[in-house]
């Protein structure tokens, strides 16, 4: 029910649905510029389907889409609602059949009550398949038989009996089919602990394989057009691969963006966000937009890992991200469909931790019981609300409220209103809010390094001098590191227009010390000061016989960390 209030139910998914598969059939070849201006009428009155409708033989039509789910190229259905949306849409091209079926159809749906609403919702969702999938059967039965000119070979290839039989296996292959999914992707979207929609990436996976040996297969064929099917197939595929990428240098080359601000709006957004295809820009009230791309784009999980590893300031952090979190890497991008947790088992998990997945806080410990309890129900229940609930009741109220998330995103009611109509994931956002999340998630993991260093120096047990060495260093390299990724945003925030007395600010009601503050803005790695200060708590609570109150053992420990701290110093003024 949730996994259903989040696709099927949501409005915007039916928008998203659509866009999907125009860029799918993009990438098989069923897009071109002869095409773009064709009515559909011209690929779609040779479907047996429409000849029979158009006739009046209902029972003939449902035969024959009976026929196309069998071949596996449509979901069993009522040919009744296909056959509709194909009647209203048989003199408009293509463009003009996409605005179409882009029609958000959240209010027809609400005026038919609870029950009504959730037939409406599964019978559009099946429609918006069926539909493009005759479609791309009947474009690509007629090129198949134009390039056979007439005479079909008596064998095809991958063990087809006939033509449609080799036709259907093209669709299949090359469209998302959700029966088509390999036994671990369907064992993992039932299970509890990952993968609440890993259906959909592993079907793009599936079909871009599938795809390229189809368009080798064309490509070696002996008949002439058949291999001008496979190098338009082949170009096809460049093409919607790389759509997003050029629509967003061809829109920021028209907006006059810098690569800079794409760079520092990255760094602000939410980490989901941060490696898509960014369209941004400041609007004329002085905030920055953005159009996340990634959203509506079926390739996008391929163009997230490209940007997760050309953003990594080395090849490990390529590869695997940042160690502090910041920048998420190629394979967190490439693995994240498939390995994140259920939306049920992730919620709970939340719960328990205390924490969300970006490391916001759901409840403060020091809460009353009751307190923390409504702070738990709201998290759940905010997490699992059915996506019509959200984009027609939630997200408009917050609109309307002017409130502004924990990532700076400003909730406004016209941009809501765009990304609802068109699909696209349209959002502004508040840049001194994003500085400040991410600020506190820098004071927190900073006050950890801070902790492991404490925790060893000030044991009551044994430690050695050695070990209080290396502790010190691994703790020191850390922190540098938190700086390097923290010094991204910063750089960020000072792009967005955020100046160095708002950032000050900023970062001492995040919780950074404010003795720490001119070097963090100045992006200064200064080593961890020790002082006596540091063991005395510990000190204190030892108990009597405990080695660290042992003569002379807090002088010891000192002796060796500010040995520690004196070479990092070194080192850190050298490398300045």
């Amino acid at each position: 029910a949730a996994k259903w209030g989040k696709t099927v139910g949501n409005p915007q998914t039916h928008v998203r649905n659509t866009v999907g598969n125009i860029l799918f059939a993009v990438a098989n070849g069923h897009f071109n510029p002869a095409s773009l201006g064709m009515p559909l009428k011209s690929v779609l009155d040779s479907s047996p389907i429409i000849v029979a409708m158009r006739g009046g033989d209902v029972e003939a039509a449902q035969r024959e889409y009976n026929k196309l789910a069998k071949l596996g190229v449509v979901q069993a259905g009522s040919v009744r609602d296909v056959y509709a949306l194909i009647e209203e849409s048989k003199e408009l091209t293509v463009p003009q059949f996409i605005k179409k079926l882009m029609d958000n159809k959240a209010a027809k749906f609400m005026k038919k009550g609870v029950e009504g609403t959730i037939d409406a919702a599964n019978r559009a969702y099946t429609f918006e398949d069926d539909a493009w999938k005759i479609f791309a059967f009947n474009y690509e039965k007629a090129r198949y038989e134009k390039a056979y000119g007439g005479t079909l070979p008596d064998t095809f290839p991958n063990d087809a009996r006939n033509l449609d039989e080799y036709i259907a296996t093209i669709i299949r292959d090359t469209y998302p089919n959700y029966t088509m999914p390999p036994k671990i992707i369907r064992i993992l979207r039932r299970t509890p602990l990952v993968g609440t929609f890993v259906s959909f990436p592993a079907e793009v996976v599936r079909t871009g394989i599938q795809r390229a040996k189809i368009t080798a297969q064309e490509i070696k064929s002996d008949n002439p057009q058949i291999r001008r099917i496979g190098y338009a197939r082949a170009v096809s595929q460049v093409i919607a691969h790389s759509f997003s990428v050029w629509m967003m240098k061809a829109v920021h080359a028209l907006l006059g963006t810098s690569p800079e601000e794409v760079e520092a709006m990255r760094e602000l957004v939410a980490p989901w966000s941060q490696n898509s295809p960014l369209i941004v820009w400041r609007g004329k009230d002085g905030k920055y937009n953005y159009i996340d791309l990634g959203y509506t784009d079926p390739f996008s999980m391929f163009t997230k890992a490209f940007y997760g590893f050309m953003r990594g300031e080395t090849f490990q952090e390529g590869l695997f991200g940042s160690t502090d979190g910041f920048q998420k890497g190629l394979v967190e991008e490439i693995l994240s469909p498939f390995i994140s947790e259920d939306m049920v088992f992730g919620s709970l998990l939340d719960i328990y931790r205390g924490r969300t997945d970006t490391d916001r806080p759901i409840y403060s410990r020091g809460d009353a019981r009751l307190t923390k309890l409504r702070k738990m129900a709201e998290h759940f229940f905010g997490d699992l609300q059915p996506g019509f609930v959200k984009n027609m009741i939630t997200v408009p109220y917050k609109a309307l409220a002017g409130i502004t998330d924990d990532y700076g995103k400003v909730f406004d009611l016209p941009t809501h209103l765009v990304s609802q109509a068109t699909g696209f994931n349209l959002k502004s956002i508040d840049p001194q809010q994003a500085l400040m999340f991410k600020a506190r998630l820098y004071a927190r993991m900073e006050q950890e390094l801070r902790y492991e260093m404490t925790k060893v120096a000030g044991r009551a047990g044994t430690v050695s001098e050695g070990e209080l060495f290396n502790t010190y260093e691994e703790v020191n390299a850390a922190r540098e590191q938190l700086l390097m990724g923290f010094r991204g945003v910063l750089l960020a925030g000072e792009s967005m227009g955020i100046k160095r007395g708002e950032m000050f600010k900023i970062l001492k009601d995040a919780g950074v010390a404010q003795k720490r503050i001119p070097a963090l803005l100045n992006h200064t790695h200064v080593p961890m000061k020790i002082d006596t200060d540091m063991l005395s708590r510990y000190f204190k609570k030892a108990g009597p016989d405990a080695p660290l109150r042992g003569v002379g053992e807090m002088r010891k420990r000192m002796i060796a960390l500010r040995a520690a701290e004196r070479e990092a110093r070194k080192k850190a003024k050298e490398s300045r």
